[in-house]
């Protein structure tokens, strides 16, 4: 038998299921200092570092506060100075909140006193925790609103506190519809106690769990709010004791883990996603500001779960939003190893070139509608880079926010920035005349652009009215000039739109050039590495350079045709023979593409459209007409998606799935048809499946491991054979054995037993009093985390 036992520096957490019910205990000494040759090769090794950071002190800062303490309680022991004084914070945070607009605030602020409740709930006395029960009650609509994480939010937080504190009274909705500092004004709803609402907020997450898996949501893959709607459903998950409500969490983290799988390149969410600042940069977040998506957790959830990019430790205790990524680290889930290899999977494996097709509705939450009410998003993702494009439809009363594009390449580059955008001023098109600083690239999504994309060719048209076609029909907000109301303002062009046309990219790429046409046209081409891309302007263009910021772009003017404004961009991507592609050097790309120019029909008279044909390195024609049609239909919806035709076979996407990733047209990888979401894994053919047809969500897994255990008084035998299905064979199975009597004590419990797989071992006096829980870690021959599988025994003393 050969067996060896590994003692850690630190004690991953173990969470157990008995009689329906998770119980959690975590213990970790501080690692205060980041060594070089930080190994993060396994889950355990990246949540172990970013832990042990050196967070700073337990705070009151509402939510983001909460982080800290958080931190403190996971990284000191109970009763040290630093977990009391976590403690303390923690028990006093709702008694801060007096103003109305802060008790109303019951979505992000009180995450974080959730968790600490429930992971750390023995460490607070009972006057401690009566407290924050009875303070809790103050806080009104805990019954969701607002848009899809506030409400995701709000109704997590009031299914666990309700469950914590059965006797309590709570205000589902606001007390008075009257804005007010005043806290003392009449209830405008009853009060209900903790069994009404846990029953009414799990009737609500049922149904926002089906309309998810009915036609997916506008948040599912925005990298600012994907975290957001992530950290309420780890909470539902580890500490909801109801069976159901655990499966509906769990359901509902599967498809959004799934969407951002098939969505993510080298850390990088690709373009489009809705609702996020566009500036969203990788490889380690160690630029200004913004730049590197300071409002971007989910950057670190790439790292976290995927491997993907090196992260700076300042943005992680000290950025905004991006102190999120402390939740799922400190988090008993891990995703299943299916999902890690699929976000991985075209990075990592050369000729694994893949589409991810998804149909993004609106924010199906709240009553308000997305930037874009469907949006066919369309991804093409390969060893070297990725493409991210989208059409779908304009919805000029709905609401906006500005930022996103409708076309981004990311590329293989150890450079800060790696990828390129195109667009158009609208939203911010009262920035100076002359874009020195950019600032318009804030705001590029423009409902004049829209594309055509087929694998590495894209098709960018702009056509643009003179003027605003709805200048006065969006969030008042968003028109006027005020700067001090938002720096959203349209109302200084509204009759004369901004005709520039952009595509911007890194100053930082390996090698550029210009090549002239004769109609005062250019190809440009740009390389980083062994990527090389092509971009055919269909106008006179010039470039401009920020080098305060690191960016170079290209301006194409929209030139008057048919009544219109119109330009575009024809953007092809290759790679070099090294990396798989089909050409040898830089110049074989440059001198293949200048070879092949695209053909324009401009439009006249009454037929103001563009159609552009363009056949690229690989023979295949794309050809695209702008749709100009700018006639809403019955529910106000502007249908801006242009004619497609490749190869002459025209494309259909009003029939988009909701969610179709596949290598070929027998391979598939993520598949959401009819309420059912298959993740089938690329290296063995397991698949995981939520069906959702039903009232509640059924889930099932090809992945098992196959543990027996013979006992024989104060000894168990036990045989761990390989985990199935995972990556074979599995080299070693790290095993914790925990044993508890039958109120759920724990009585016994032996950790980090590593075994290689199909040996027996024998652990002999353990306390064995009703129930024996059996983690396996299985690993594959790199000690590589694989997959976590359980198993129960009922075991009565003999």
């Amino acid at each position: 038998m050969h067996i060896k036992f590994r003692y850690l520096n630190s004690v991953c957490l173990i969470t157990f299921l008995f009689v329906g019910t998770f119980f959690t205990g975590v213990k970790k000494i501080v690692a205060s200092t980041l060594y070089e040759g930080q190994d993060w090769s396994t889950f355990e090794g990246r949540r172990n570092w970013l832990l042990g950071l050196n967070w700073p002190a337990p705070t009151q800062t509402q939510h983001l506060g909460m982080v800290y303490n958080l931190a403190n309680l996971y990284n000191y022991p109970a009763s040290s100075t630093n977990s009391n004084n976590a403690v303390n914070y923690t028990s006093k945070m709702f008694e801060l909140l007096t103003t109305y607009d802060q008790l109303q605030s019951s979505e992000f602020f009180p995450l974080g006193i959730v968790r600490a409740i429930y992971q750390f709930g023995d460490r607070f006395s009972s006057a401690q925790m009566s407290k924050i029960g009875k303070d809790a009650e103050k806080f009104y609509f805990w019954y969701g609103g607002g848009t899809e994480n506030h409400h995701l939010l709000r109704l997590s937080n009031a299914y666990l506190l309700a469950q914590k504190f059965p006797n309590g009274s709570w205000q589902p909705d606001f007390p008075n519809p009257k804005r007010s500092d005043r806290i003392d004004l009449p209830l405008g709803s009853a009060r209900v106690n903790s069994s009404t609402m846990m029953k009414d907020v799990k009737e609500m997450l049922r149904l926002e769990g089906q309309k998810r898996y009915a036609h997916s949501f506008g948040e599912a893959a925005s990298p600012n709010y994907l975290m957001a709607h992530l950290m309420p459903l780890l909470h539902l998950y580890e500490f909801a004791v109801d069976k159901e409500m655990k499966g509906i969490a769990h359901a509902m983290i599967l498809h959004l883990l799934a969407h951002l799988s098939v969505n993510v390149y080298r850390g990088y969410i690709l373009d489009p996603y809705p609702r996020f600042y566009n500036s969203l940069y990788t490889n380690g977040g160690k630029g200004p500001g913004i730049e590197d998506g300071v409002k971007n957790p989910t950057l670190l959830l790439n790292w976290l779960y995927w491997n993907q990019f090196t992260p700076d430790a300042a943005r992680m205790t000290t950025w905004g939003d991006p102190l999120w990524a402390l939740y799922p680290a400190i988090s008993s889930y891990r995703p299943p190893i299916v999902l890690e290899r699929i976000a991985n999977l075209s990075s990592d494996n050369p000729g694994k070139a893949h589409w991810v097709k998804t149909t993004e509705p609106g924010h199906n939450g709240s009553s308000t509608s997305a930037i874009f009410d469907v949006a066919h998003r369309r991804v093409w993702r390969d060893k070297e880079f990725a493409i991210g494009s989208m059409t779908g439809y304009h919805d000029p009363s709905g609401f906006y926010l500005t930022d996103g594009s409708k076309l981004g390449i990311a590329y293989r580059s150890n450079d800060r920035l790696q990828y390129l955008q195109a667009g158009h001023p609208y939203w911010l098109a009262d920035e100076p005349e002359t874009p020195s600083n950019f600032a318009w690239w804030q705001g590029p999504l423009s409902p004049f652009m829209q594309v055509a994309h087929e694998k590495n060719t894209v098709i960018v048209m702009f056509n643009i009215t003179d003027s605003d076609p709805w200048p006065t029909s969006t969030r008042k907000d968003f028109y006027l000039t005020d700067r001090s109301i938002n720096r959203v303002r349209r109302s200084e062009h509204a009759n004369a739109q901004r005709k520039e046309c952009g595509i911007r990219f890194p100053i930082t790429m390996d090698e550029t050039s210009e090549v002239s046409n004769a109609d005062g046209t250019k190809w440009y081409f740009l390389r980083e590495g062994h990527t090389y891309i092509g971009i055919r302007s269909l106008t006179p263009s010039t470039t401009q350079i920020d080098n305060t910021n690191v960016w170079k772009a290209l301006y194409a003017t929209a030139l008057l045709h048919g009544g219109r404004s119109q330009t575009g961009f024809v953007v092809e991507v290759g790679t070099s023979v090294q990396s798989g592609g089909k050409f040898a050097t830089f110049e074989t790309f440059k001198a293949n593409l200048t070879a092949r120019q695209p053909s324009v029909i401009w439009g006249s008279g009454s037929s103001p459209s563009l159609t552009v044909e363009y056949t690229n390195s690989e023979n295949v024609t794309l050809k695209t007409e702008y749709d100009t049609n700018l006639v809403a239909d019955a529910e106000g919806k502007v249908r801006m998606i242009p004619n497609v035709w490749v190869n002459g076979v025209p494309e259909v996407s009003d029939s988009w799935p909701d969610l179709d990733a596949r290598l070929d047209a027998t391979h598939p990888l993520v598949t959401m048809v009819d309420k059912v979401l298959t993740i089938t894994d690329p290296v063995t053919g397991a698949v995981e499946s939520v069906d959702w047809r039903g009232n509640f969500p059924v889930i099932s897994s090809d992945v098992s491991t196959d543990i027996t255990l013979i006992h024989n008084g104060c000894n168990i035998t036990l045989k761990v054979l390989s985990c199935r299905n995972i990556v074979l064979p599995c080299e070693t199975v790290t095993v914790t054995v925990a044993c508890y009597d039958i109120m759920g004590r724990l009585l016994d419990r032996r950790m980090n037993i590593e075994v290689f797989s199909g040996n027996d071992i024998l652990i002999k006096d353990l306390k064995i009093n009703g129930v024996v829980i059996i983690k396996a870690d299985c690993r594959d021959k790199g000690g590589r985390y694989l997959q976590t599988v359980s198993k129960k025994f009922v075991i009565m003393p003999t």
